[in-house]
């Protein structure tokens, strides 16, 4: 989702992803793991202006909230591991 925030002086695009589970707020780890691919996948778009939003929390992440701190590749790499892992072992029935 893109939203354009402006006035008199500045305009800017934002890109948004809408966050909204019932069960459990977004954590800190996970917000700055969803910045972080956000950024990857998106790179003509400025990290800046990337923002996660909790609606039915009304929080806001964005970089300056939630920053990188360079593991967040690794960390992403090895959980979509374990999940491809997990979804071989239940396709074996296990």
């Amino acid at each position: 989702m893109f939203a354009r925030v402006g006035g008199a002086i500045d305009e800017r695009n934002y890109l948004i992803y809408p966050y909204f589970s019932e069960r459990s707020s977004l954590p800190d780890d996970g917000a700055r793991l969803g910045l972080w691919a956000m950024s990857a996948a998106l790179s003509d778009h400025p990290s800046t202006h990337t923002r996660i939003v909790d609606l039915l929390r009304r929080a806001l992440f964005s970089s300056a909230t939630h920053p990188l701190v360079g593991d967040e590749r690794d960390i992403f790499l090895r959980r979509y591991q374990a999940l491809i892992l997990e979804r071989e072992r239940l396709k074996k029935g296990g």
